[in-house]
């Protein structure tokens, strides 16, 4: 899709919560130029620019028309691509680590009854502002609930894959009422991250000469089944996670590694059980990241909202890769509420 000047938009967020004044609305449109800035992800203005060409290009053969949208909220511009029915029922989207919203490109076909939103979490590889907030407390909740009412959403169903699932537990157990029902795929929070690839991250951050392959490694062990980089999607995916691993600054401040290691352990359960939307998980059997039946067996324990959970067979962490039409099936189903417990 070639993509307009009037098709890439700014919105203000109002804050609700009484803490913060608000944000003026610029109703403008803007192209911004992208440029390493203070706290930048990346290594270099060049790294950075070859990941920004790789997002444009991107867009360039997104599958369904789109709009690529700026709102703007308390810890920074936030970017999103927004498809489907203008007058759908809200979805938003919520990508892995090392990823952003491109990722759901084979999720946006089935979805163009909804009105959704895949958000470039902030600190991530995608257009959005690269400060990383604290996963201590509420911070990713309230940037969240910042993007909310940027859109005017008072509600919405929240689908998370892998990180992104953590961030929606988050802002269920925030703000549980702003969550009409959500979707975790392949999800962190619930089972711990498997100690090799914990180690192997450590590894990666910590020793400089094997930043890049190491990387490498653990982004190829993410599909279960080879055969999934034949697909385009899982291609551009792969490519991204390889200009990453060239490009990408290695997080090596105690600090940044302590807040890295969050997600990689289970969500505790006091925070959890506050968690009481709708709620449906699906996971794969081969995940190299998470085993599926811890996940599957935490989520039955802490998740009073849950409404159904399965393995599928022979799929890895990249499901919504492998396995497309068998993810948008259950995910249509879910988000209609048609998927019984």
């Amino acid at each position: 899709m070639t993509l307009s000047l009037a098709s890439v938009r700014q919105r203000g967020a109002v804050y609700n919560d009484g803490q913060h004044d608000p944000i003026p609305v610029n109703e403008s449109v803007m192209l911004k130029e992208m440029s390493v800035t203070p706290g930048s992800i990346y290594t270099t203005p060049d790294g950075e620019a070859e990941v920004m060409a790789w997002y444009n290009a991107a867009l360039e053969r997104f599958p369904v028309p789109m709009e690529s949208e700026y709102v703007v909220t308390r810890y920074g511009e936030t970017h999103l691509i927004t498809a489907g029915n203008p007058d759908g029922p809200p979805v938003i989207l919520l990508h892995g680590l090392s990823t952003n919203a491109v990722v759901w490109k084979p999720q946006f076909p089935a979805l163009m009854n909804f009105r959704v939103h895949a958000v470039d979490i902030i600190g991530q590889p995608g257009k959005s502002a690269p400060r990383k907030l604290s996963l201590l407390g509420g911070d990713y909740a309230r940037w969240l609930l910042d993007v909310f009412d940027a859109l005017k959403i008072e509600q919405a169903a929240v689908v998370g894959l892998s990180f992104g699932g953590y961030l929606a537990l988050k802002l269920g157990a925030y703000a549980p009422a702003r969550v009409r029902r959500a979707m975790l795929i392949a999800p962190a929070g619930l089972a711990p991250l498997r100690a090799n690839i914990l180690w192997q991250l450590a590894t990666a951050h910590l020793i400089p000469a094997s930043y890049t392959s190491t990387l490498q490694t653990i982004y190829r062990q993410t599909l279960g089944d080879p055969a999934a980089y034949l697909l385009p999607e899982a291609a551009e995916i792969g490519e991204l996670l390889r200009l990453l691993s060239l490009h990408r600054r290695p997080e090596r401040h105690p600090r940044d590694l302590l807040n890295n290691a969050i997600p990689a352990l289970p969500l505790p359960a006091v925070e959890a059980m506050r968690f009481t939307s709708p709620t449906f998980v699906l996971v794969g059997e081969k995940d190299v990241l998470f085993d599926a039946a811890h996940s599957v067996r935490r989520a039955e324990k802490v998740l009073p909202g849950l409404q159904g959970a399965e393995i599928l067979p022979d799929a890895g962490h990249g499901l919504m890769y492998e396995r497309v039409e068998a993810v948008n099936a259950r995910l249509v189903r879910f988000l209609r509420e048609e998927l019984p417990g």
